[in-house]
């Protein structure tokens, strides 16, 4: 006999497999004409731009390029700044492509500068590339059937459904002019952005972006090869496609993947004005949040049923967090003393997060790059990481969370503590959703057993001493009845006995 069966499901977003690769950067740079011979190497960076991930065959192809920097001393002890972008293409092995969304990172992870020559550098780097790929996982639940023997027991119970996850890119474009206070561009050293988000709508499957991506440039001034710094905040206001509908909760997580900035005239043929192309990626996660009723028994008082059974991990909406802490350390120059900060930033957050017993743990650390002027070496960059935990106390009973969330740096100040030690002081912005995982048995499906039927032979009535806290559920499933009956039958209002009691049984 087939059951005509209502089969509802939940879909959550699994992390399916993770991995990283490795791609070797090598150079052989001869510096054009009007750059200045090369006296002392400062600094040696590779800042890698991803532009573009793509799938075919098992196969994940990343494009994109490295912006390799050397900071160096010319003559006269002048800073200077050399730049070259190299392409890259990467081709990575997965296990599969297929049904999966693939989000890639790259971090430089090291460089290696040689001078052969006052004008010739050798360049050995190598960059990591970190994907991960994430899957829907759908769980699929018996829900009810047009057999009206078949009893159900149902829990109420609100859910979080994945409607759509997805990682996309897009670009901005801006042209910046500097304050008229400060002096005009000779060189840009350094460029560094952070992106924070304001707000995320859904309308009619498209989600409405809005945000700020605040740039800071380091340039040597073309009077007397001072550095200069400049910020500005450019908005962000972007729409991109997504299957979801208006009552979507959303959540969107903004970075930036790529940023080349270069110096341009104005009108009066004054290096003033700044070209700006950044890179954005939205790693993009919609939820429709419902309620609805998990069957998590069955039964038939005419057939013997064959059932499903599963414990599943049902996803609902906890708190959402938007706040901002502060992250203390030092930075000791144990070999020299500081006489000048000329530049600190921050080079990048790695962080991790944890829950125990009511309470989200963050953990993690701040690369941070300082270009000191120092009294043996000179002009020096030096690099520190300052470990970081922020804690929050959740207001549920879950034992389990799962947490979407993004760091982003808001400000970075220091105080020169002693001649070789800084106190550094980063405001760090935390921007989340977390998910209460909710842990319970479920049936999945349910079939007639050889269309057996179930022993009849029972009296009309059967007076049965039940204790305190029995379910009422329990009782018909055992004697083969239902809940209703026993419940009019012996006029109770409550599912669970509240005292020990003669109930009087029928049979169907």
């Amino acid at each position: 006999m087939e059951l005509n069966k209502t089969v509802n499901s939940f879909v959550r977003k699994a992390l399916a497999f993770e991995g990283a690769a490795e791609q070797t950067i090598e150079s052989d740079i001869t510096l054009p004409d009007y750059f200045p011979d090369i006296v002392k190497i400062i600094r040696c960076t590779i800042r890698p731009n991803i532009m573009s991930v793509n799938t075919a065959q098992n196969q994940l192809s990343v494009e994109g390029n490295c912006v390799l920097s050397v900071l160096y001393l010319s003559e006269e002890s002048k800073l200077r700044c050399f730049e070259q972008r190299l392409p890259f293409s990467k081709l990575i092995d997965v296990r599969r492509t297929e049904d999966c969304i693939f989000c890639a990172d790259a971090s430089g992870e090291y460089v290696n500068c040689r001078v052969l020559s006052q004008r010739r550098i050798d360049i050995h780097a190598s960059i990591s590339i970190s994907y991960k790929a994430y899957c829907r996982q759908c769980t699929n639940y018996f829900n009810s059937c047009d057999e009206q023997s078949v009893q159900t027991n149902s829990q109420s119970i609100n859910i979080c459904n994945l409607q759509d996850f997805n990682c996309k890119y897009f670009n901005v474009n801006e042209t910046l002019e500097i304050n008229n206070a400060q002096p005009t561009i000779n060189q840009i050293v350094k460029s560094d952005a952070q992106v924070v988000m304001q707000s995320a709508k859904v309308i009619t499957g498209k989600i409405l972006i809005k945000g700020n991506l605040t740039v800071q440039i380091l340039y040597l001034s073309d009077n007397d090869n001072q550095l200069q710094r400049i910020e500005n905040t450019v908005p962000i206001s972007q729409i991109l496609e997504i299957g979801a509908t208006d009552e979507s909760l959303e959540f969107v997580n903004l970075s930036v993947s790529g940023l080349e900035v270069f110096a341009k005239t104005d009108s009066s043929g004054a290096l003033r004005l700044v070209d700006l192309s950044a890179s954005i990626r939205a790693d993009i996660a919609v939820y429709e949040c419902t309620h609805g009723e998990i069957v998590n028994d069955v039964y038939s008082t005419r057939y013997l049923l064959d059932a499903k059974r599963e414990e599943a991990s049902l996803s609902q909406l906890g708190e959402q967090i938007n706040e901002s802490f502060l992250v203390r350390g030092e930075m000791d120059i144990n070999d020299d003393s500081v006489l000048s900060v000329l530049d600190l930033s921050v080079d990048g957050i790695k962080s991790e997060y944890s829950y125990s017993n009511g309470r989200l743990t963050v953990r993690g650390s701040i690369s941070l790059v300082a270009l000191l002027e120092t009294g043996q070496q000179g002009i020096r960059s030096v690099e520190r990481q300052i470990e970081f935990e922020y804690a929050k106390n959740i207001l549920n009973d879950s034992e389990e969370i799962s947490a979407e969330y993004s760091l982003s740096s808001t400000a970075v100040t220091y105080t020169i503590q002693s001649e070789n030690k800084l106190d550094i002081r980063a405001e760090l912005e935390i921007n989340g959703v977390l998910f209460n995982i909710v842990k319970m048995p479920l049936i999945t499906d349910i079939a007639i057993n050889d269309n057996a039927l179930k022993d009849k032979a029972q009296p009309m009535l059967t007076v049965y001493f039940a204790d305190r806290g029995e379910r009422i559920w329990d009782i018909a499933k055992k004697y083969n009845t239902t809940a209703e009956l026993i419940m009019q039958e012996n006029d109770l209002s409550v599912t669970e006995l509240e005292n020990n009691q003669r109930l009087l049984i029928p049979t169907i």
